[in-house]
């Protein structure tokens, strides 16, 4: 009597179970939707068929459907990311350090170093061009601590007779030095020069008779601290791959050097690169975007002319836990623009599924403040202007604090991150073409680091992959 009994209990304890888990998935989301707690899209329910059961798919589905549909997980979720940032990380301040984004420095450090073995392994074909040692010193001639980090990238020094002439089938990232020489930083081949110049030209025909087309590659911050770091060393750099694209590209294409812009700010000790990150700073930004529109007749906006949220205790990727009171010295300034104008922002796939969202994040004491950092597969501005045209912003991560300076110069902004690792193809629903029409792009402008552009696959192969 007593085993039938508790038969019976754990019989109707079963049935509860198994009727309150009917239940939660009946009235768990069926469709696809966005979080803005996790900045990501959540599954929806898959649907069942012969194909997808005998394949595996719906198993998979189903699981992350049940991962990211239980009941009240938005507010698990908001508790364990209120309960992570009370610990010890962040006694001195919020540390928002998101997993992506040191995934994505980390990526784009390799990235580099490929780069430069490439390059060390061209230079020793030549004689004349012998390594030098670099000294990353972490003070700079005053002895104020400026940087904590820097990739240790090959230096070469440049031969006298190629300073001054025509590239020959090659390009350079350069340090200038104090005694007149320059240091080459990594070199650009003309096959990746042409491969480049290429897609830049396709882009060029996928757009109207007066469309335009942009294109810069921005240096990261290491690069302007091992000059900034060793000013009794070194006094600037250049870079001169852009005449070499310049050389060969088709009208309607203009490609800005963003050394050369940004050179003269930082002789004079602007702040146009974070000491604890490897981005720029939204300064560096403005400038950019203003000397680009100054080129085409605009007028343009004074960084000063917009509002900011500051946070002064920012942290980014070169955060290192272990040394605190060095990183409290080092802690940046962290500015998030307001638009002037009153904005609206889309996440969008499938061309026109669009879910409004903030622009910027301004409760972030990270860079991912800036426009919730990258998100996709496409995003949709209305920036509250009446100009008649519309962009699109090809981009890593350096566009995110780029594109808010861009929005009084066009009504539309259209935005992307086509890196396999952030870019869904298939929620895209449409080539860069398709939406390029679909949005009636008038210019684009490709927004890319040192480690995305003429040397990286971002420009060499995933630009023209997509693009149809």
């Amino acid at each position: 009597m007593k085993h039938r009994f508790s038969f019976i209990v754990t019989l109707w304890w079963l049935l509860l179970l198994m009727s309150a888990g009917v239940f939660l998935l009946a009235l768990a989301p069926r469709e696809e939707r966005l979080s803005d707690t996790e900045n990501r899209t959540l599954s929806g329910r898959p649907e069942v068929s012969a194909d997808s059961v005998l394949s595996g798919e719906f198993m998979t589905g189903f699981e992350s459907w049940l991962s990211d549909s239980f009941f009240t997980r938005d507010s698990v979720i908001s508790f364990t990311d209120t309960l992570l940032a009370a610990t010890s990380l962040n006694e001195e301040g919020e540390v928002d350090m998101e997993e992506r984004l040191l995934l994505e420095q980390k990526k784009a450090e390799e990235l580099l170093k490929e780069t430069e073995e490439e390059t060390a392994e061209k230079t020793e074909e030549a004689e004349s061009l012998n390594e030098t040692e670099f000294h990353n010193d972490t003070e700079s001639d005053d002895g104020a601590e400026v940087s904590v980090s820097a990739i240790e990238d090959t230096e070469t020094e440049m031969p006298a007779e190629e300073e001054d002439q025509a590239f020959e089938g090659k390009a350079w990232f350069w340090l200038e030095k104090t005694d007149g020489s320059k240091t080459g930083v990594y070199t650009f081949s003309e096959k990746n020069i042409d491969t480049v110049v290429n897609m830049l030209n396709a882009y060029r025909d996928a757009l109207g008779e007066d469309g335009t087309v942009h294109y810069m590659q921005i240096p990261f911050s290491q690069l302007a601290y091992r000059w900034l770091n060793n000013t009794k060393t070194y006094c600037g750099w250049g870079c001169n791959v852009e005449d070499a694209l310049r050389a060969k590209v088709n009208d309607g294409i203009y490609v800005h050097n963003i050394p050369e812009i940004l050179l003269e700010h930082m002789q004079n000790g602007e702040y146009l690169y974070y000491r604890l990150d490897h981005h720029w700073t939204p300064l560096s930004a403005s400038y950019a975007v203003n000397a680009m529109m100054e080129s085409q007749g605009y007028p343009t906006v004074d960084y000063d002319e917009y509002e900011y949220t500051v946070h002064e205790k920012f942290y980014g990727s070169h955060y290192d836990a272990s040394d605190m009171d060095r990183m409290r010295k080092l802690a940046d300034r962290l500015e998030v623009m307001h638009p002037l104008m009153p904005t609206k922002h889309y996440l969008v796939k499938r061309l026109d599924e669009k879910t409004e969202t903030e622009l910027m994040n301004y409760n972030h004491k990270s860079y991912t403040a800036f426009m919730f950092g990258t998100r996709g597969p496409w995003r949709v501005i209305d920036t509250g202007y009446d100009t008649g045209r519309t962009a699109l912003i090809i981009c890593d991560s350096f566009g995110t604090s780029f594109t808010p300076y861009i929005l009084p110069y066009y009504d539309t902004v259209v935005v992307t991150d086509l890196r396999p690792d952030y870019y869904d193809k298939k929620a895209a629903g449409g080539s860069v073409r398709d939406y390029i029409e679909h949005y009636g792009v008038d210019d684009i402008y490709m927004v890319m680091s040192t480690v995305s552009s003429v040397n990286n696959q971002y420009s060499l192969s995933y630009m023209m992959k997509y693009l149809d």
